[in-house]
């Protein structure tokens, strides 16, 4: 009689990485395997490219001025143990469900899926509806009285709004194949739009005053 081993597959939402996230999963590859390899499709050299290494993937693609991926995969053999970045979502499988290969697959789940509580938080949707009802809410009760609560509230849900448009709009997985501390923020990257929001909730909040006069 032969016990028929049984597989282990996650699957995780899409995820931002950098190259000290790569680095990290590299590390995990390297210390239970003797060999891995990279593969990543490239849509804009319309080819599969096989790696031995993070630092050549890197060197390679930054030669050729790509530092955006959205698929790539790290996979080994003995056990064999996949972990598949795609644009809708990260897979990882393993042919075996024993020890090392759970303890293994735990920790490329750990390293790959870092978004703290704060992001799964605003990333939800029914908690914006809520909040925009709050403040609407709020307008009626004490827009008179206190205006200037309701304008930096509704700024900030505008910009909330946008950060989560930006989330939804852009889901899937992306290898940003530059340092952390290189990636401009947020804010930084969008600021013509976020004034452009900024602009129109005063304008809004302006008009609204003014009609409130008026009557």
């Amino acid at each position: 009689m032969k016990k028929i081993p049984k597989s282990i597959s996650l699957k995780i939402s899409p995820v931002v990485l950098y190259i000290e996230d790569l680095e990290e999963i590299e590390e995990i590859y390297k210390d239970n395997f003797e060999d891995y390899k990279i593969t990543v499709k490239s849509k804009e050299l319309e080819n599969d490219f096989e790696f031995g290494s993070v630092k050549e993937l890197t060197e390679n693609f930054n030669k050729k001025n790509i530092y955006k991926l959205h698929d790539l995969s790290f996979e080994s053999y003995n056990p064999y143990i996949n972990i598949y970045f795609r644009n809708i979502e990260v897979k990882i499988y393993s042919s075996n469900n024993d020890v090392k290969s759970i303890g293994i697959t735990s920790k490329l789940k750990n390293a790959t899926d870092k978004k703290p509580f704060s992001y799964k938080f605003l990333t939800n949707k029914i908690l914006l509806f809520i909040s925009l009802f709050f403040i609407l809410l709020l307008d009626r009760l004490i827009n008179e009285i206190y205006p200037l609560i309701i304008i930096a509230l509704l700024f900030l849900f505008l910009l909330w709004g946008f950060w989560l448009y930006n989330i939804f709009e852009n889901n899937y997985s992306t290898i940003r194949l530059k340092r952390r501390s290189e990636q401009k923020g947020f804010l930084t990257e969008n600021k013509n739009n976020i004034m452009l929001f900024f602009i129109s909730a005063l304008f809004y909040i302006f008009r609204e005053v003014i009609a409130s006069k008026l009557i």
